[in-house]
């Protein structure tokens, strides 16, 4: 994707539209956005500064071209700057003891639910209790009756004569007595809740390999759950050939064929979409797990219905919580890069620029090259830009695209922002008067390596429009100042030169007092043509 400069082609004292590039919002196999790209075109209000005529107790520009406070200015000018980029590069990486934005406290049921399960090993919580906590269930009167349904299914299930069966048979039993006794409901796509399947009959792959593994613990019957790209089943281990069960299916003949089966859960649907922009994970292999990696399912399907809701703070906290669990899932590192990407939009859109900066790195931390991410950096910094801007916060500005310059020094989108920003700030400079602070700012910028041609290019018509304005105003000596001076800097000297002569010839006339119908003769100096 081409990036376009943030600031549109600017004419000093006019109002001018900049083309901001839109939010990138992605979509992942279990994430619900979509990507909205609009790479032509503003979007946006326009990013102007509103310059102030120069008040008569100003200093005139030609009397202030050089001043021995000059390098003095120049230095506190370089100070001051260098003490914004400090604080916002300060704030680029938040302390250990500072919650990174967007997240959002775990109850203490989950607290203790992952302190248990730092040995990758529940040793506190039986398989029901961690997805019961999983699930966020925290009325004592269910969570007693989950354990109750689930202890008199286990007992029946005890009774039943399973003396001299083969595994395979014994897996056979439990998958019938489980459909017939317990997930009565049917199949859900969203039926991921354990407490759903044990109270009301409804399933998924997900709470259905749960209740399954439970209930072969209770016969002796060793099981592995085994998990690929949305989608679970359990797998017999031990002794003779291993058999697969597909605990969705009701029948028993069909559970253990192989095929396509449904999945854990479905992409999730998009709204304020413009056009589609699909970031896979990819079909990755099945893998063996156990019950934190089951548990942690649950987890990150919950994170989903919350994407859906747009509620990314806790949708992102459910994530990395299934991250803790388990560390090789793709599907919550999915969701969360996505939860971080539409938080950042989120909080870009409400204008908490710095909030959002430290959720968009927190992302990048996860994945560097996450191209959602990247994109939307440029979104935040665009409209960050412009709002700093807008209320003439210029060394801000140039501080926050300093710090990002550094992050991501081959983008060329900062470099071309900083110099705009540059040429706003002063042509504000100029218009208050203070030339001294003006010539400071381009050789400051000279200094830390500008492009050196675009430079000298943005402080010609700078300075060749501030001539125009001040010879419209008849402050002639002013203008024909500036002019030198320009060129005396290595400005655009065709148009320079041209706009002096004009500017002389206007004093000449002005001496002359020509009469008004011959002054309207005289040609006006051109300004600066706006940058390509």
């Amino acid at each position: 994707m081409a990036h376009l400069a943030m600031f549109g082609q600017l004419r000093v004292a006019k109002t001018a539209r900049g083309a901001f590039s839109q939010p990138i919002l992605p979509v992942e196999r279990m994430a619900p956005r979509l990507a909205r790209r609009s790479p032509h075109g503003p979007t946006t209000a326009p990013l102007t500064s509103q310059l102030r005529p120069m008040s008569e107790n100003h200093i005139p520009l030609h009397r202030a071209v050089h001043k021995p406070q000059f390098a003095l200015i120049w230095i506190a000018l370089w100070c001051a700057w260098l003490g914004v980029g400090n604080s916002i590069a300060a704030d680029e990486t938040p302390p250990a003891d500072r919650r990174p934005a967007g997240r959002v406290s775990v109850d203490s049921a989950t607290t203790r639910l992952l302190d248990d399960a730092a040995d990758r090993h529940f040793d506190q919580h039986s398989l029901l209790e961690a997805a019961l906590i999983a699930d966020g269930v925290e009325d004592a009167g269910v969570l007693s009756d989950c354990n109750d349904r689930l202890r008199r299914h286990r007992r029946r299930l005890g009774r039943l004569d399973v003396v001299g069966a083969s595994p395979k048979q014994r897996a056979r039993i439990v998958h019938q007595f489980m459909h017939a006794e317990i997930l009565t409901g049917g199949y859900e796509k969203h039926g991921t809740s354990v407490a759903g399947a044990l109270r009301r009959g409804s399933f998924n792959c997900v709470s259905s390999s749960i209740l399954f593994r439970c209930l072969c613990a209770e016969i002796g019957l060793s099981t592995v759950a085994v998990e690929t790209s949305g989608h679970v089943w359990i797998r017999l281990v031990g002794p003779g050939p291993r058999t697969n069960i597909q605990t969705t299916v009701v029948r028993w003949q069909d559970a253990t064929q192989a095929g396509p089966r449904p999945l854990a859960r479905r992409s999730g649907s998009t709204h304020r979409a413009r056009s589609t922009h699909r970031v896979s994970s990819g079909q990755r292999p099945a893998r063996e797990i156990g019950d934190l990696e089951l548990v942690a399912m649950i987890f990150y399907n919950r994170g989903v219905d919350l994407l859906h809701q747009r509620k990314y703070v806790a949708a992102a906290e459910l994530n990395r919580t299934a991250l803790k669990l388990d560390p090789q899932s793709l599907a919550a590192r999915a969701n969360l890069l996505a939860a971080l990407n539409n938080r950042t939009v989120q909080l870009t859109e409400k204008e908490q620029f710095r909030a959002a900066r430290k959720v968009l790195l927190e992302g990048l931390s996860l994945d560097g090259r996450y191209a959602p991410l990247l994109d939307n950096d440029l979104y935040l910094h665009s409209h960050w830009i412009a709002s700093l801007c807008r209320t003439h916060r210029f060394a801000e500005a140039w501080g926050a695209l300093d710090v990002a310059q550094r992050r991501r020094a081959d983008e060329k989108f900062f470099r071309k922002t900083r110099l705009q920003v540059c040429r706003r700030w002063a042509t504000r400079l100029l218009a208050e008067g203070s030339l001294d602070e003006a010539l400071a700012l381009f050789d400051a910028e000279r200094h830390l390596g500008a492009d050196g041609e675009a430079l000298r290019q943005i402080e010609s018509d700078v300075f060749n429009d501030r001539a125009v304005e001040l010879a419209e105003q008849q402050r002639l000596d002013e203008a024909i100042s500036l002019l030198e001076l320009a060129m005396q800097r290595g400005g655009a000297r065709a148009l320079l030169t041209r706009n002096h002569r004009k500017v002389l010839d206007m004093q000449q006339q002005k001496k002359k007092r020509t009469p008004a119908s011959q002054a309207r003769a005289v040609t006006s100096p051109s300004r600066s043509e706006a940058p390509k």
